[in-house]
């Protein structure tokens, strides 16, 4: 896992613009309409500590211009911090701080991002909501047509070849 590489995926996937950078070295920078800022991947849960607070202050000075003309978005700034190593349960406590620190930018602070999941749960407070539903087995189309409390000829339509406007006209007919 090439952490930068993936966090780069994963916000593009969403929307964002990126693009590598230098400031700070080792970083990603990110922006959509109403969201912006940065993500470093550190080595090791130690130097994400050491380094977190000096890497935003370099993006917020490198950048300060931008953001003084970013005007309502530059309240929506973000320094994400990552690694892929295990913290101990004091340096837990000390990501848990750095997240709760909301001077100069909101931070995502992480460890232990070792997969794919790891960095997509990491990444949800810039990512779009999404609802996972987990069909149970058995009857796929049972218990799809159980959540959805439509009118039978309705979910046929939608589990069969109905176009969107059938679905509809069955939908508008039973109210």
């Amino acid at each position: 896992m090439s952490l930068l590489h993936d966090v780069e995926a994963v916000l593009i996937t969403a929307g964002y613009e990126t693009r590598l950078a230098s400031e700070p070295k080792g970083s990603v920078y990110f922006e959509d309409d109403s969201i912006f800022g940065f993500c470093v991947a550190y080595p090791s849960v130690a130097e994400l500590l050491a380094g977190w607070l000096p890497n935003q202050e370099r993006f917020l000075v490198t950048n300060a211009p931008s953001l003084r003309r970013a005007n309502q978005k530059s309240w929506n700034c973000y320094a994400v911090h990552l690694t892929q190593t295990r913290p101990s349960d004091e340096e837990v406590r000390r990501l848990f701080e750095i997240e709760e620190d909301f001077r100069s930018t909101r931070k995502i602070a992480r460890a232990a991002v070792a997969s794919a999941g790891d960095l997509t749960r990491a990444l949800y407070p810039l990512l779009p909501i999404q609802n996972v539903v987990r069909i149970r087995g058995g009857d796929a189309n049972k218990e799809l047509a159980e959540r959805l409390h439509w009118p039978a000829g309705a979910v046929r339509a939608l589990l069969g070849r109905g176009t969107p406007s059938d679905i509809l006209d069955l939908l508008l007919e039973e109210e």
